[in-house]
């Protein structure tokens, strides 16, 4: 946040409450020069994120995710579909799985 010290003075308390909400730098601009009003106990980057509910489904099920049923072949063709790619390979299984996969 940037702004003049004009405009610093008649909302001197919002910013400084902002700057300790955000932890956020405010930028005061003075005859060419910029001051800063910084937080001394600086919070972490991670304190600033909101929390989610982006798990559809049983968390439980992520711990036992049973990676080895991803294979290479899989993880290649899921690439291309979720791009819309076109696949060029000499890999049967690929263009078995993939129709549009070519050679």
């Amino acid at each position: 946040m940037s702004m003049s010290l004009t405009a610093l003075r008649q909302q001197l308390f919002n910013v400084v409450d902002q700057v300790i909400a955000t932890g956020l730098p405010a930028e005061i601009k003075r005859n060419g020069h910029v001051v800063k009003i910084v937080l001394v106990d600086k919070k972490s980057k991670l304190a600033n994120l909101e929390k989610h509910d982006c798990i559809v489904g049983d968390p439980e099920d992520l711990v036992n995710f049973p990676l080895n049923e991803w294979s290479e072949e899989r993880l290649i063709t899921a690439e291309a579909e979720a791009s819309g790619k076109v696949l060029i390979t000499k890999d049967e299984k690929i263009r078995a799985n993939y129709e549009k996969a070519f050679w």
